[in-house]
């Protein structure tokens, strides 16, 4: 029992020594602590059969979920992916079991009001914790990590993953407030509550305050309703509706004053809107496509990216290019487990509601209090998703309301089956050699996977050393693995082509990661993500006919997105084929004229093509400073020998930074390009003239100007 009092800490758990550190620490600290508690209840259950969970129909709807999910993650396009998740996310099905465990764990053990009461204390407690480091991050003391200096993410390194921990920990701090007696208690259960609303609100994170309004509203309007014999309570409950109703219609009239305007937090809660929901809109948009084509069971879990990729829309453009979740816990579970998989999520909710309003623990108010926060979190979710922290939290309020409704008169699951005295130690023992391999499969193997890695992306390591942390990361055949080898892409090129480090090592570099992303793309031959890279991978270092041909099946999957388009573009131009690769630059820039990025890659075709009557028309419709402030120009000038082009640029670069030596010295180096060394020293010369500590660097490189050796 002890072991979940510990699991409310694993939200303190930031691992600085694994890759996404904020999520991963979290996770594998829960996910070690349920392991070891669900081993330690397996044996206690079968030795005493009242910790054995009760009937109750919750269990079917899990074992159906999972049942389900299990069916639809062996038919996706990425089983592995679906089962496993990444460390970015830490989901998938094997987290999903995890809280199964937890829930059934935790709905047989604490089957005491007390006992829950405890459990709900200690989180509180913890919520303290964590909402002084968002107190912290909110005076500058300590900095956000995601929250772009208006932002508080608290321990969660994510400002929405702490605004949903803080909804939870409102309500059940308003909970005790409401059932303490004792008056010093019922201050501090008010701080706490306080505490945790100033932190929500401090995250600015809309879709949750949308959720903290919605949940309020439906516990006071079912206070005023139904709680007739607390008169007081429903006076409270109506004055708190009608200063809610003035404050958020205030933030909105209000939105245009500096008040609101000037506030970072205000402003983004003022600007909830239809509009701002635009993008939301278009991606679900897009995900709905794909449940029409699989409605029954859905994609899978981690299924939402082939989604998104298959029926990406062009009007994209300027979000992010790889969207893993729809923003939508509708969608997300229509998208993972179909119409099956929804259903019985959504019956969960239900159940938990359901279970709150038979319980004979909880008065009408109470009962308020956790249906408003059963309708919050679900509220929230049509904005944002899920993480370990709300996990947690949704699976043990679950567990306390089926606990509310237990009567003596339940039984449990095969309470009348005894086990012989002589399997106990048999059975003991299978269990604890169980716990070792789950704990090293799930949990150390992907550790010291991560461990490696981070080892390998830091910076200062010997060379021969990178390559070995790779092949240990990798030789541990984890779900850290997509990973490892996107990480290994993005170094390869600076790696590979680095002529400080030795071609030994450079080529052991290269081995190494070739072997690694073909391992990966057998794997996940679906990914669209992964082909995308792999492309430019195989384009950087040299081998262009692999490349073509991964981008080429990343665009047949995913037709509209841009970014897959381009590099295909340039692959074509790169291998001779001009007009191929100039017809797609021209159709993806028709495609969204207002996409500027289109119209410069446009702009750098005409260039590696030499259409300059092309060249001069898009140059119109782009910034003026375009041509001397994206050094892509530069490159393509310098790949296509256009000398007079790039003199040009060199000098307006001088003239708008002329402090900035760099261009001075590559004006010099075109004009040694072109032949013309008394210029270049001219230009050196004046270099010295603005900056005297140059005057060395400057006189070695007049020196070897005059010599012939540059």
């Amino acid at each position: 029992m002890g072991g979940l009092f510990l699991l409310p800490l694993s939200v303190l758990f930031v691992a600085n020594s694994l890759f996404f550190p904020f999520i991963t620490g979290k996770v594998f600290f829960y996910r070690i602590v349920v392991e070891i508690v669900f081993a330690a209840w397996l044996v206690l259950a079968v030795l005493k059969p009242d910790y054995r969970p009760y009937k109750q129909k919750i269990y079917y709807l899990l074992s159906g979920l999972l049942g389900v999910l299990l069916v639809s993650n062996i038919l996706s396009a990425s089983p592995y992916k679906a089962f496993w998740s990444n460390f970015e996310r830490m989901d998938g099905w094997v987290s999903l079991i995890h809280h199964v465990m937890f829930f059934v764990v935790i709905s047989s053990m604490f089957t005491a009001y007390k006992t829950w009461e405890k459990f709900w204390k200690v989180s509180l407690g913890v919520s303290i914790i964590v909402c002084f480091y968002g107190l912290l991050q909110r005076f500058g003391v300590l900095e956000a990590i995601q929250g772009s200096g208006a932002r508080v993410d608290g321990t969660f390194g994510n400002a929405a993953y702490l605004a949903v921990y803080n909804l939870f920990h409102f309500f059940l701090a308003s909970w005790l407030l409401y059932k303490s007696r004792i008056r010093g208690a019922k201050v501090f259960y008010g701080l706490i509550g306080l505490f945790n609303l100033f932190n929500l609100y401090w995250t600015a994170t809309r879709g949750v305050f949308v959720g903290l309004v919605v949940g309020l509203f439906v516990t006071l309007v079912i206070i005023l309703i139904k709680a007739k014999e607390h008169k007081k309570i429903r006076t409270i409950a109506g004055g708190v509706l009608l200063v809610g109703f003035i404050a958020v219609g205030s933030v909105f009239a209000l939105k245009d004053t500096q008040f609101v305007s000037g506030n970072p937090t205000l402003s983004r809660f003022s600007t909830i809107s239809l509009t701002e929901g635009e993008t939301r809109f278009t991606v679900w948009k897009m995900a709905m496509r794909g449940i029409v084509e699989k409605p029954v069971l859905g994609w899978g879990q981690e299924g939402f990216s082939a989604v998104f990729a298959k029926y990406y829309e062009s009007s994209m453009y300027n979000q992010e290019p790889w969207f893993d979740r729809a923003h939508n816990v509708v969608i997300d579970w229509l998208v993972a487990g179909g119409v099956v998989g929804f259903i019985l999520y959504a019956s969960l909710l239900i159940f938990g509601v359901r279970y709150i309003w038979k319980s004979d623990w909880l008065d009408t108010i109470e009962k308020a209090l956790f249906t408003g926060l059963y309708v919050g979190y679900f509220v929230q979710n049509l904005f944002v998703f899920d993480n370990v922290g709300s996990y947690m939290m949704f699976f043990a309020v679950l567990a306390f309301s089926a606990s509310a409704t237990k009567k003596d008169q339940e039984t449990t699951w095969c309470e009348d089956k005894k086990i012989p005295e002589h399997f106990l130690k048999p059975f003991t023992g299978i269990v604890i050699i169980g716990l070792i391999f789950a704990v090293y499969t799930v949990n150390v193997k992907p550790i010291k996977a991560g461990q490696d890695l981070i080892r390998a992306i830091t910076s200062g390591q010997d060379n021969s050393r990178v390559v070995g942390y790779y092949e240990s990361a990798l030789s541990r055949n984890t779900f850290a693995t997509p990973e490892i080898v996107e990480q290994i892409m993005v170094q390869a090129p600076g790696f590979v082509f680095d002529q400080n480090i030795s071609a030994e090592d450079r080529q052991a570099y290269l081995s190494m990661a070739v072997e690694a992303v073909e391992k990966e793309l057998e794997r996940q031959s679906e990914n669209v993500r992964l082909l995308y890279a792999s492309g430019i991978f195989f384009n950087r270092v040299g081998q262009t006919d692999r490349g073509i041909m991964l981008l080429e099946r990343a665009q047949e999957l995913s037709p509209k997105k841009q970014i897959i388009l381009f590099e295909l573009a340039f692959s074509y131009i790169t291998q001779g084929d001009s007009g191929k690769g100039m017809s797609i630059l021209k159709k993806t820039y028709e495609v969204e004229p207002e996409f500027e990025e289109a119209q410069k890659m446009y702009f750098l075709g005409a260039v590696y093509t030499n259409d300059t009557n092309l060249e001069e028309s898009l140059l119109k419709g782009l910034s003026e400073d375009f041509i001397y402030t994206d050094n892509r120009v530069i490159q393509a000038y310098v790949n296509t020998e256009r000398y007079t082009d790039l003199l040009n640029v060199w000098k307006m670069k001088v003239e708008f930074e002329p402090a900035n030596i760099q261009n001075h010295v590559s004006l010099a180096a075109t004009y040694l390009q072109i032949g013309n060394r008394n210029k270049a020293i001219e230009i050196i010369e004046g270099a010295i003239k603005i900056n005297p500590q140059f005057k060395e660097q400057g006189q070695k490189i007049i020196e070897d100007i005059r010599k012939g050796t540059l």
